[in-house]
C-alpha cells in the first residue's frame, strides 16, 4: 500500500477511471456498514446510496460522495476495506501500488463485444468452476452463486460478470485454465487464430439480424449439413431437439463464428443446394442473385400479418400458384418444398395455414412476396394483393338479435365469399344477392374481406386510400353500411333457416382500436379542409337505430353525426335528437357497466369451476395411485403368508405323522410288555429283559426330537419384509448395497445419525431385532452405536434395508454420497454431507444456537426438515442449556448442507430481529398470559402517564387491556419495573420466561408457564368437561391454602354468580398460571374427592417439551414404539409392521 497518498491524487484517479470503477466495484450493504462502523460515513448517507435500484446506480452515488471528501484518513480506511473485501486490484489502481490491476479498457471492451458468443459457447460442466476456485480466480461464494443459477446461459453470464469485475492476474489464470479444458474458446478471447478468416466472421456479425429472420433450419437442412460434414452428430441432435427456430439459427451462428473458412464455405454450398440461395448470397454479399426480403417489405408484412391471417382465403389453388411460380430454373421456387408439403399435406386450420404461409414468405426473398401477390390476384383476391403494399384493414363490430346463430353466420359468410372468388357463380338466389352487395361495396373501394366470431360478428373491410376510408366513414355514419350488412346477414340466415320469416336486426359500432386505425390512415394524407368534411374526431361510427325489445344492446352507442349536406335540417328536430342521444348514452352506459360486471362474475365462476375440476381430478388420481399401491402391498403380504402357511402346515403335518407313528409303536410295546408281565414265566422275563429295557430307552428319546411349538417352527422360516420403494430398489440393488455399505463403513460410522428415527425404521423393516436395538441404545457414543449397527446389518445381509431406512429418516444426503462414491455432483445441489473441512463453520455457530431453542424456531426447523420429532425430544431432554446446544451442534454436523444453510438463514433472521425489546418480541405471549386483575396495573401506575393509566383501567376486554399495558411499558422503557411487578403479583413464571428468552432451564423447576407444557394440551382437550363438572364454590378456600390460586383470584371467582362462567374463568387461570400451580390444583382435587377431575388432568406437566403439538407427536411415537415392542415380544416374528405412508 502506498503510504504517501493524498485526497487530490485519489480524486484524479477516480475522475480518470470513473466509468470503469462504476462497472467493476462491488459496493454492497455490508461494505457500507463497515464504513459506518469506522465513523467515516453517516447512516443517512448509506441509506441514500443504497436507494439506487441497480448496482451501477449504487456505485455512481458512492463515488460521487467519495469525490467530495478531503480527509486523507477516510481514503486510507476506504482503501483498506477494499483490500479486505477482495477488491485489491481496485485499491492498487487508486493508490498506485504495484501489483494486480483491473482489466484494461481495451480488454473489457473486446470481451463485452463478444460476451454473447462467449456465453453461448463456454462449457461449465467440465470442472472449470472448481479449477477456477482452486486457482483463486473466483471465490467460494461466487462459485456457489454461479451454481445456484438454474439455466446454463445464466450461469455462464454470471461467470463473465465476475471475470469482468476481477483483476488482470485473475483473467490470465482463467485463460490458462480455459486452454486446458476448452482450447477453442481462446480463438474468441484472443482473436488470434490463424485458421479463422476474419472477413467471414465480420460478415456473419454484420448480417446477423437479417440472417436470424431469413434462414430456415429445418430437418432437411440439418440432414444436408451433417451429410456434408459441416456439423457432427451431437450438433445435429442438439438442433433437432431445439423447438424454436430462432434458437436453432442462433446455434448455427455461434457455431460458424468459431469454425474455419472451410466450414463456412461448406455451409454456403449447403444453403445453395437446400433452396436457400438468398442466405448464401447475403453472407457472400453477392448482389446479383436472390436477396432476402427487404427491410421495408419485411416490416410491412410483419405489421399486417394478423390481418392477412384473417383475410386470406387459403386453398390448394393458392398454394399451388405460389409454389408453381419460379424465377430462373426449377430450383428457384417462391417457397421451399418443406413449406409446400406442410401447407398441402398437414391438416391445418385456416389460421394455422395462413400463419405458416406468411412465415414461409418472411423467410424467403422479394421474389417470394411478388409470387404471393400474383397468386392472390390469380385466385381473385386482388384486395389482399393490394393490401401487401398499401392500405388498411379493420373490423366493424356487428351486434345482432340472433346471437345463437352468429358462429354459423360467420362460417357461411366466409364460405360464400370464398365461393364467389373461386367460381364466381352463386348457387342460389340468396348467394346471388349477397354477391351483388359485396360487388357494390367493392365498387366503392371498401369491400368486405372476411368475418370472425367473438361474442359478436366482426366484419373486416379493406380501404386502399384515405379517400376510401373517408367514404367508409360516410356510409357508416349515415346508416347505409348498417343496412347493407343487415341485408347480407339476413340473406345468409335465410340459407341457414329457410322456413324462418323473422328477420334479424343489426347494429354496428367501431372499437377503439379500429377507430384509431381509420383516424391515423386519414390523417396521413388528408388536409384540414378535407377532414372538415368528414366528422371523425370522437364521433366515428353510426347511430344505433331503435330495435325490437328482444334485442339487448351490449355496447355504448356513438352520436349520430350529420354531414355537411344536412345543414338545412330543422333545428328543433336536431335538439330533440341530441336530448334523446344523451338519454340513450346514459342508459347504455349503465347497461355496459352491468354487462362488464356480469362478464367478470362469469369469468370468476368459470375459473372457480375449473380449479375445482382440476382439484377433483388430482384427488382422484392420487387416490387411485394409493389404492393400487395398497392393493399391491396386500397381494404381496397374502402371497408371503400363504407360502408360510403351506410351509408350516407341511412341517406340522410331518411332526404329527411322526407322533402318530411313535404312539403306535409305544402302544404295541406297552401291550407286549403287559402280556409278558401277566402271563410270562420268570425265565421268559429274564430272557427278554435286556432287549425290552433298551427298547424303552430308545422310545423315551423320541419325544425330545419331535417336541416344539409353533413359534420355534416359525423361527426357521424367512421373515416378512415391508415394501421397499421401487425407485430405491432400482437405484440401490441388493448387490450394490452389499458392496457399498462395507466399503463406506468408516464414513457411515462417522456421519450416520442413529437417533433420527433410524433404529425405529430398521425395526419396522425387520432388519434389527429388539435385543440388538437394546444393545445399541446402551452405548453412549454415536460412533459406537453406528459401528455396532453396521456390523449387525452386514452380518444379516440387510444392507438394502439400511439404505431405505436412511431415506425414510431424512438422511438422503448420505445416500447421495454413497451413490457417487464420495465424488460431488452438481445434481445433488446442497443435499450433501458436511465433510470435515467444512465443519469448522459449524463450530462458529455454537454461541448463537441458544436463541433457536425457543418454540417458534424449533417449529420452523421441523417444518424445514432440519430436525424431526426424535431430534427435538433428544435436545429438550438435556438438563442444561449448554448440553442442549452441544446436542444440537452434533445433529447439524451429521446433517446436510441444506440443514446448515437453513440454520444460518434462521440465525440471520433472528439477528435481524434481535434489536427488538423483549416485551415487543414476546408481545403475543404476554397479551394472552398476563393476569392484569392481580393489582399489576396499580403497581405499575408510577411507570404510566395518567392518560395511559385511565385508558388501560377503562378497557373491559382483558386481551385489549394487556395489549395497551405492554405497549405502554415497552414505550416507556420500564422493563425492569415490569419484571418486578410480575414477581410481586405472583406471576414469576412469566418473568422467568422473559428473562430466559423462552428457553426452559432446569433451575426454573415448576416456575414456568403452564401453556408450554403437556398440561395446556390437557386443558384445551377437556375444557368443556371441566367447565361442566368442576365444583369450585365450596373448595376455593382449599385451593388458596394449597397455593393453587391466590386470594385475589379467589375473590374474583366468588364475584361470578354463574357456575359455568366461574369454572371457565378458573380453567383460564390454570392456563395462565405456572406448572407448579397446575400440579397443586391436581393434588387438591385428589385430596378433595374429585377423583374424576384429577384423573382427567393426569400426571404433572412435563416442561422439557416446550410446545403442544410436538408433545403430542412425540407421545404418539413413544406409544407406537411401546406397543410395537410389546406385540413383537408377545407374538415373535409373526407380527408385521408395514412402512407408514404408502
Amino acid at each position: 500500500m502506498n503510504h504517501f497518498i493524498t485526497p487530490s491524487s485519489i480524486k484524479v484517479k477516480i475522475a480518470e477511471n470513473k466509468s470503469n470503477l462504476i462497472n467493476i466495484t462491488d459496493v454492497n450493504g455490508l461494505f457500507l456498514m463497515e464504513l459506518v462502523g469506522e465513523c467515516v460515513m453517516e447512516e443517512s448517507i448509506m441509506e441514500s446510496i443504497l436507494d439506487g435500484r441497480t448496482r451501477t446506480e449504487i456505485n455512481k452515488r458512492f463515488f460521487e460522495w467519495l469525490s467530495e471528501l478531503d480527509d486523507t484518513s477516510v481514503y486510507r480506511i476506504f482503501l483498506s476495506k477494499l483490500r479486505e473485501y477482495g477488491q485489491k486490484h481496485i485499491a492498487n489502481l487508486l493508490d498506485g501500488t504495484p501489483g494486480e490491476l483491473p482489466l484494461s479498457h481495451k480488454v473489457r471492451q473486446h470481451l463485452q463485444k463478444i460476451v454473447r458468443e462467449l456465453t453461448q459457447n463456454i462449457d461449465l460442466g467440465s470442472g472449470l468452476l472448481e479449477s477456477l476456485q482452486a486457482q483463486g480466480v473466483i471465490s467460494e461464494i461466487d462459485c456457489q452463486d454461479i451454481k445456484a443459477e438454474k439455466k446454463p446461459l445464466a450461469r455462464a453470464k454470471s461467470l463473465w460478470d465476475v471475470l469482468l469485475r476481477g483483476s488482470d492476474r485473475s483473467f490470465e489464470k482463467f485463460k490458462v485454465e480455459i486452454v486446458k479444458t476448452q482450447p477453442e474458446m481462446m480463438k474468441l478471447i484472443e482473436h488470434q487464430d490463424g485458421s479463422v478468416d476474419k472477413p467471414h466472421v465480420d460478415r456473419l456479425r454484420k448480417h446477423c439480424d437479417v440472417l436470424a429472420r431469413c434462414m430456415d433450419v429445418n430437418v432437411l437442412t440439418i440432414a444436408y449439413l451433417q451429410s456434408k460434414g459441416v456439423i457432427d452428430g451431437d450438433m445435429a441432435d442438439s438442433l433437432q431437439s431445439t423447438e424454436k427456430l430462432f434458437k436453432k439459427v442462433n446455434q448455427v451462428y455461434n457455431f460458424l463464428l468459431i469454425k474455419s473458412k472451410g466450414f463456412f464455405d461448406s455451409f454456403l454450398n449447403v444453403m445453395k443446394e437446400n433452396e436457400q440461395k438468398h442466405v448464401a448470397n447475403l453472407l457472400m454479399e453477392n448482389l446479383s442473385g436472390q436477396q432476402p426480403l427487404s427491410d421495408k417489405d419485411h416490416k410491412r408484412l410483419v405489421q399486417i400479418k394478423p390481418d392477412l391471417i384473417i383475410g386470406i382465403h387459403n386453398n390448394v389453388c393458392l398454394i399451388s400458384a405460389i409454389h408453381g411460380d419460379r424465377e430462373n430454373d426449377e430450383t428457384d421456387f417462391a417457397i421451399s418444398r418443406t413449406d409446400y408439403e406442410m401447407l398441402t399435406e398437414k391438416p391445418l386450420t385456416k389460421t394455422e395455414k395462413n400463419s405458416a404461409l406468411i412465415d414461409a414468405v418472411l423467410r424467403r426473398t422479394d421474389y417470394s412476396l411478388k409470387s404471393l401477390e400474383t397468386a392472390l390476384r390469380t385466385t381473385k383476391q386482388g384486395h389482399m394483393a393490394d393490401f401487401l403494399k398499401e392500405g388498411i384493414m379493420f373490423g366493424a363490430d356487428v351486434k345482432t338479435t340472433r346471437t345463437d346463430k352468429e358462429e354459423e353466420l360467420v362460417d357461411l359468410f366466409n364460405a360464400t365469399i370464398a365461393t364467389i372468388q373461386s367460381s364466381g357463380k352463386p348457387s342460389s338466389d340468396e348467394e346471388r344477392q349477397f354477391a351483388e352487395k359485396c360487388n357494390f361495396l367493392a365498387s366503392l373501394n371498401m369491400p368486405p374481406i372476411a368475418a370472425e366470431s367473438s361474442n359478436s360478428i366482426m366484419i373486416y373491410s379493406y380501404c386502399k386510400r384515405p379517400a376510401d376510408a373517408e367514404r367508409y366513414v360516410e356510409y357508416l355514419n349515415s346508416g347505409q353500411l348498417q343496412d347493407i350488412y343487415e341485408t347480407m346477414l339476413n340473406l345468409l340466415l335465410k340459407i341457414i333457416e329457410p322456413d324462418n320469416y323473422e328477420p334479424l336486426e343489426a347494429a354496428i359500432i367501431l372499437k377503439d382500436e379500429d377507430r384509431n386505425i381509420l383516424e391515423e390512415f386519414i390523417d396521413e394524407s388528408a388536409t384540414a379542409q378535407d377532414k372538415s368534411t368528414c366528422p371523425l374526431r370522437g364521433d366515428l361510427g353510426s347511430s344505433i337505430p331503435v330495435l325490437q325489445d328482444s334485442f339487448v344492446r351490449q355496447n355504448s352507442p356513438r352520436a349520430y353525426v350529420p354531414y355537411s349536406g344536412c345543414s338545412d335540417v330543422n333545428k328543433e328536430i336536431a335538439l330533440q335528437r341530441k336530448k334523446l342521444e344523451e338519454d340513450l348514452q346514459l342508459v347504455s352506459s349503465c347497461r355496459s357497466k352491468s354487462i362488464e360486471l356480469k362478464e367478470s362474475f362469469e369469468k370468476q365462476q368459470a375459473h372457480f369451476l375449473r380449479k375445482m375440476d382440476d382439484s377433483k381430478a388430482a384427488v382422484s388420481k392420487k387416490c387411485e395411485d394409493l389404492k393400487e399401491k395398497v392393493e399391491n402391498f396386500k397381494q404381496m403380504l397374502l402371497r408371503d403368508q400363504e407360502k408360510h402357511k403351506k410351509q408350516v402346515e407341511g412341517t406340522m403335518g410331518e411332526r404329527i405323522r411322526a407322533l402318530e407313528s411313535y404312539v403306535s409303536v409305544v402302544s404295541d410295546y406297552e401291550g407286549r410288555l403287559r402280556f409278558l408281565m401277566e402271563h410270562g414265566t420268570s425265565a421268559e422275563i429274564c430272557k427278554s429283559f435286556k432287549a425290552l429295557h433298551e427298547r424303552a430307552g430308545k422310545l423315551l428319546k423320541v419325544p425330545d426330537q419331535t417336541s416344539g411349538n409353533v413359534v420355534e417352527i416359525l423361527q426357521g422360516y424367512p421373515k416378512l419384509n415391508p415394501l421397499i420403494p421401487k425407485h430405491l430398489e432400482e437405484r440401490f440393488p441388493v448387490e450394490i448395497c452389499e458392496k457399498l455399505v462395507p466399503e463406506q463403513k468408516d464414513f457411515l460410522v462417522e456421519y450416520m445419525d442413529p437417533v433420527a428415527g433410524l433404529l425405529e425404521q430398521l425395526v419396522a423393516l425387520r432388519a434389527l431385532s429388539g435385543e440388538t436395538v437394546a444393545e445399541i441404545r446402551k452405548l453412549s457414543f454415536h460412533r459406537d452405536m453406528n459401528k455396532r449397527l453396521i456390523e449387525s446389518i452386514v452380518a444379516d445381509d440387510k444392507c438394502q434395508q439400511l439404505v431405505f431406512a436412511l431415506e425414510s429418516s431424512k438422511q438422503s444426503h448420505l445416500l447421495n454420497y454413497l451413490e457417487s462414491r464420495g465424488k460431488y455432483d452438481p445434481k445433488y445441489d446442497h443435499n450433501w454431507p458436511i465433510l470435515e473441512p467444512e465443519r469448522i463453520h459449524l463450530d462458529s455457530l455454537k454461541d448463537q444456537l441458544p436463541c433457536l431453542l425457543i418454540p417458534v424456531y424449533l417449529n420452523w426447523l421441523q417444518g424445514m426438515n432440519v430436525l424431526n420429532l426424535w431430534h427435538v425430544n433428544l435436545i429438550l431432554s438435556k438438563p442444561s442449556l449448554e448440553a442442549k446446544c452441544d446436542t444440537f451442534l452434533e445433529i447439524l454436523k451429521r446433517g446436510s448442507r441444506n440443514d446448515f444453510f437453513n440454520v444460518a438463514n434462521l440465525l440471520e433472521n433472528y439477528q435481524a430481529q434481535s434489536h427488538l425489546k423483549p416485551l415487543v418480541r414476546h408481545k403475543s405471549f404476554l397479551v394472552n398470559s398476563v393476569d392484569p386483575d392481580m393489582c399489576l396495573i396499580d403497581i405499575l401506575k408510577p411507570c404510566l402517564s395518567a392518560k395511559e393509566f385511565r385508558s388501560i383501567k377503562s378497557e373491559r376486554s382483558p386481551l385489549k387491556r394487556n395489549q395497551k399495558l405492554v405497549d405502554a411499558v415497552s414505550g416507556s422503557n420500564k422493563y425492569d419495573e415490569f419484571i418486578s411487578a410480575l414477581k410481586e403479583t405472583g406471576q414469576g413464571h412469566i418473568a422467568n420466561y422473559l428473562n430466559a428468552n423462552g428457553v426452559y432451564d432446569q433451575k426454573f423447576a415448576g416456575d414456568w408457564p403452564a401453556v408450554f407444557s403437556t398440561g395446556w394440551e390437557i386443558l384445551k382437550r377437556n375444557r368443556k368437561f371441566l367447565v361442566d363438572n368442576l365444583k369450585l364454590r365450596d373448595f376455593l378456600d382449599g385451593l388458596v391454602s394449597s397455593s393453587a390460586i391466590n386470594s385475589k383470584q379467589r375473590d374474583s371467582l366468588l364475584q361470578i354468580q354463574s357456575k359455568l362462567q366461574r369454572n371457565e374463568a378458573f380453567v383460564d387461570m390454570l392456563g395462565r398460571g405456572s406448572m407448579e400451580n397446575y400440579n397443586r390444583a391436581v393434588a387438591f382435587f385428589h385430596a378433595s374427592g374429585q377423583n374424576e377431575v384429577a384423573v382427567l388432568l393426569g400426571r404433572p406437566p412435563e416442561p422439557a417439551l416446550a410446545f403442544g403439538h410436538v408433545q403430542l407427536g412425540l407421545q404418539f411415537q413413544v406409544n407406537l414404539e411401546r406397543e410395537r415392542a410389546e406385540l413383537m415380544s408377545a407374538f415373535g416374528e409373526v407380527v408385521v409392521f408395514p412402512q407408514l405412508g404408502l
